[in-house]
């Protein structure tokens, strides 16, 4: 909700600056809700039955799968079944490479375990003086923003967070404010030039060389960077929805 925050005020300073006309036309909002209103009712099936404990979240990706199948097929008709095959064929080959991608990354975090090295680095570390928490932020960011311009988010999640998860209880950080740190991390990484993922699928779905991009991103690399400035050192700001369940959870534990 923060980045969409700052994306839309700058989206609205584009428009001023750019001195774009404007439409207050408040009559048709309810039609285009009405036109969105399948695609809608997407989020409200996996929200509702991960709510209600109907469903598990293997369980809600399938229905939302099936449900956009069906709406694809039998109301907008921009598929048939004839479409399946070739679609299931086309998802088992992604998910062939995305298995292989996660069994090489879990062959990696077992050799880190087993060689003990997130021991080992926070050991180098607190030698080089790395003692407080703001200083630990800003290395660990480094790192998760480099990771996340050369690998795969998958491969990346596995990768990194069996590595940071003893730095971060070393420095006693709340791992619901570390995994948004992550997330905005990859989120900045994927449209880091020279290697960020999404610069490369703009380039091959608008047609333009890739370089040619870069100056385009810049504007939205410093509003994440922002953002992610924002929610490391503002860790309220990740908890406080859910602090209930985190004072449930330690005192069922206790």
């Amino acid at each position: 909700m923060l980045v969409m925050a700052i994306l839309m005020a700058y989206a609205v300073y584009v428009g001023i600056r750019e001195k774009i006309k404007t439409e207050s036309n408040w009559a048709d909002l309810g039609p285009s809700f009405w036109d969105l209103k399948w695609e809608l009712f997407i989020p409200v099936l996996i929200m509702g039955g991960l709510v209600t404990g109907v469903t598990g979240l293997d369980e809600s990706a399938g229905l939302a799968a099936l449900y956009t199948l069906l709406v694809e097929i039998y109301l907008y008709k921009d598929l048939s079944w004839k479409d399946v095959p070739r679609l299931t064929k086309s998802a088992i080959g992604l998910a062939g490479a995305l298995i292989i991608i996660l069994a090489m990354a879990n062959a990696l975090i077992n050799y880190v375990i087993q060689e003990q090295i997130p021991g080992k680095v926070l050991e180098f570390m607190l030698q080089l003086g790395l003692t407080e928490t703001w200083q630990f932020l800003l290395v660990m960011n480094a790192f998760l923003l480099v990771l996340g311009m050369l690998m795969e988010g998958f491969s990346a999640i596995l990768v990194a967070v069996p590595l940071i998860l003893p730095f971060a209880a070393e420095f006693k950080l709340n791992p619901f404010h570390l995994a948004m740190i992550f997330i905005l991390n990859l989120e900045l990484a994927y449209v880091c030039p020279p290697l960020g993922l999404n610069l490369f699928i703009a380039s091959f779905r608008f047609n333009r060389p890739v370089v040619t991009l870069y100056r385009t991103v810049v504007p939205f690399l410093l509003l994440l960077t922002v953002a992610l400035l924002i929610v490391s050192y503002v860790p309220r700001l990740s908890v406080f929805p859910i602090d209930k369940d985190i004072a449930d959870a330690r005192a069922e534990a206790e």
